[in-house]
């Protein structure tokens, strides 16, 4: 049985890692990532927010369908002043691909500038997983972007189980800051929105030690200073630090931290 010094000591302690845990996580959701301070942003006037494509990049794999559907319609759902090019990262092993790309062009058809969609086939030294499918799809954009000038392009990565925040405002935040910082630093921002960990359930149908394992987590991600799980920013400063590892875990942050030891802003 544990002394009431000790009892005492750990409820200190534990109590004291909540509040920082819960000032940090309040900074972070409340001021720090506050919309409104980037959608506000004065623009430098070198490039308008028209100009800028935006390649949203969704990795699909085993997910059901419904899932990549419903991502693709929050994606056309984000009003932004440029252009959007959806691209579906799909894997080998996903049989019905070109059925689900054939749904997609339908039912979304009109709603991008234009559809595109990769088929990863794991490679020698790649792991099986998000990182190798990712680094699929951020060549396949450079390749199919070749002939254009990609220095106001965008390119930003998606899970398939991700929902999009109900007020729609990321791309504009995203051409906000874009337009608003010195061009010599474009290519090493690195987009990092909140993300909210969930099993996607009603409260009511979540238990207690869920509902706090959950809570822990988003709390100490808002901490975090480095992207997780959503991936975004520039495509040719993705392109001159070597994609995304795709024999590496961790593959979100990896590409935070080699364009800041690479790109140096």
């Amino acid at each position: 049985i544990w002394r009431p010094e000790v009892l005492a000591r750990v409820v200190i302690i534990s109590g004291s890692i909540m509040v920082v845990m819960n000032y940090v996580s309040a900074w972070h959701w409340f001021f720090s990532h506050n919309r409104w301070r980037y959608v506000s942003s004065q623009s430098l006037d070198d490039v308008k927010a028209e100009d800028i494509t935006h390649v949203l990049s969704i990795l699909h794999s085993s997910e059901p369908a419904e899932q990549l559907y419903s991502l693709v319609n929050d994606l056309k759902e984000l009003p932004c002043e440029g252009k959007k090019i959806l691209l579906i990262g799909f894997e080998a092993t996903s049989v019905d691909y070109r059925d689900r790309v054939d749904a997609v062009a339908r039912m979304h058809g009109d709603d991008f500038h234009e559809i595109w969609y990769s088929v990863h086939t794991l490679q020698t030294g790649e792991i099986v997983g998000t990182a190798s499918n990712h680094y699929e799809t951020q060549v396949a954009a450079q390749t199919h972007l070749k002939d254009w000038d990609t220095s106001n392009v965008i390119f930003s990565k998606f899970d398939t189980n991700m929902r999009l925040d109900n007020d729609r405002m990321l791309l504009r935040e995203i051409e906000a800051v874009w337009c608003s910082v010195d061009p010599d630093v474009r290519k090493g921002i690195t987009f990092m929105p909140n993300m909210a960990w969930s099993s996607g359930l009603p409260d009511a149908q979540r238990n207690l030690c869920e509902m706090s394992s959950c809570y822990l987590l988003n709390a100490s991600l808002c901490c975090l200073p480095y992207s997780v799980a959503f991936v975004s920013g520039s495509l040719a400063g993705l392109c001159q630090v070597g994609y995304t590892p795709p024999s590496l875990l961790g593959e979100d942050d990896l590409v935070f931290s080699k364009k800041r030891a690479l790109l140096g802003h």
